[in-house]
């Protein structure tokens, strides 16, 4: 069986938060017809394959509609409903959830777990995918010099500021990091370099995440190279769990707004999470297409749940920071800092640096990243000491 993709590049962009609702209706149809028309004539049975994906959008439809009528618990269910599927032990695969050093996300295709068959000759290049230590970076917006103590997420004493975001809700503490600089710098809306500051953060890889970087580009990729049953399964799960990533992938022009109908799924996915023993979601940016978006600006986000011991992250022992650097300090010093180099500490950057996958979206046009000052940028930020939160 082969589909190719087409037509369904994200995120999703609309002019008005009332425009929601409906466009997603006929986008998720559009889907669902396009899919089974290509399924059509296909020698193996497809049959589930056309049931699921029509039966996630039902719950996908339920799940706005009961919100709306404020019956939040049933909105919550089938959400749970659908997410179940996914990640159960009889049905769920590595690709859709795996611990954080055996994500797709971040590692690509190099866990053996969701490693393709046919790339069984390629065992060189994948260890040194599975070797090279991942790197996250976390940004805030400031004149005031921050501390690396402000860089993690807000203490539990001071829920009162903790606003509402894609994935979570306000009055819970959240850890949003990114792959690189530039990932924190579009989802901050592009800040003055005076007053981006960045770290560096190393946090603990055995938390399990929810795998949602899935794109048009990768369905086909993992549909060219099915070999057996888990990998059929894995395609398979990809075309029948995009509705979601559809849902989640939304960019509103409208500015104007209190309440943000595009983050009622992905906030009600991260509280079905905590439910299920998931520790945080992986998603692609949606502030620049997802074509660019993959490796160096995906996101993951970490909700924080109370705990009676300290007024941060319980596994707070696990996490070590870099004391914020200021960009427009970085860009007025001069030197090696801003030349290319041969290893890079940026795992996006090391790995991906001759990769197909090697550009971003810049200044009107596609560059390549290791070029970019943004990527001299990652290299001076994790070129700084890391000290252990406690000790902060």
């Amino acid at each position: 069986m082969y589909i190719s993709v087409n037509g369904f590049q994200l995120p999703r962009e609309i002019e008005r938060d009332s425009d929601y609702v409906k466009d997603l209706h006929a986008y998720l149809e559009t889907y669902k017809k396009y899919v089974c028309s290509e399924l059509i004539g296909q020698a193996q049975s497809v049959e589930n394959i056309e049931k699921n994906i029509e039966v996630n959008i039902q719950l996908i439809e339920e799940c706005l509609s009961e919100y709306f009528k404020d019956n939040v618990s049933k909105a919550y269910t089938a959400i749970k409903n659908l997410l179940t599927k996914y990640i159960s032990k009889e049905n769920g695969t590595p690709f859709i959830v795996a611990t954080l050093n055996s994500n797709y996300a971040f590692r690509g295709s190099a866990p053996k777990e969701i490693r393709s068959s046919i790339y069984s000759k390629c065992d060189t290049m994948y260890e040194e995918m599975l070797n090279h230590e991942l790197t996250f970076f976390r940004a805030r917006i400031a004149k005031e010099n921050i501390k690396g103590k402000d860089m993690l997420h807000i203490p539990f004493d001071k829920r009162e500021i903790i606003k509402t975001q894609r994935f979570s809700i306000s009055g819970i503490p959240c850890i949003y990091l990114s792959t690189s600089s530039y990932g924190c710098w579009i989802e901050m809306n592009r800040p003055d370099s005076k007053l981006f500051q960045v770290s560096s953060i190393k946090i603990p890889t055995d938390i399990k995440v929810l795998n949602l970087c899935i794109q048009q580009n990768l369905i086909n990729g993992k549909m060219a190279v099915i070999r057996n049953t888990k990998e059929w399964r894995e395609a398979i799960q990809c075309l029948e769990i995009f509705p979601l990533v559809i849902a989640t992938s939304y960019y509103v022009k409208q500015n104007d707004r209190s309440f943000k109908s595009e983050y009622i799924i992905p906030q009600i996915v991260m509280q079905v999470c905590g439910e299920l023993g998931i520790n945080g979601i992986a998603y692609l940016s949606k502030k620049v297409e997802d074509e660019y978006a993959y490796p160096y600006a995906v996101n993951l986000a970490i909700p924080i749940p109370s705990n009676d011991c300290s007024e941060y992250w319980d596994r707070i022992d696990d996490v070590e920071i870099t004391e914020p650097v200021r960009f427009s300090d970085f860009l007025s010093e001069e030197g090696e800092n801003k030349k290319s180099r041969k290893k890079y500490l940026s795992y996006s950057s090391e790995i991906y640096k001759d990769n197909h996958s090697n550009k971003i979206w810049l200044e009107e046009e596609a560059k390549k990243y290791i070029e970019t000052e943004y990527a001299a940028f990652d290299e001076y930020v994790l070129e700084q000491e890391f000290t252990k939160f406690t000790q902060l």
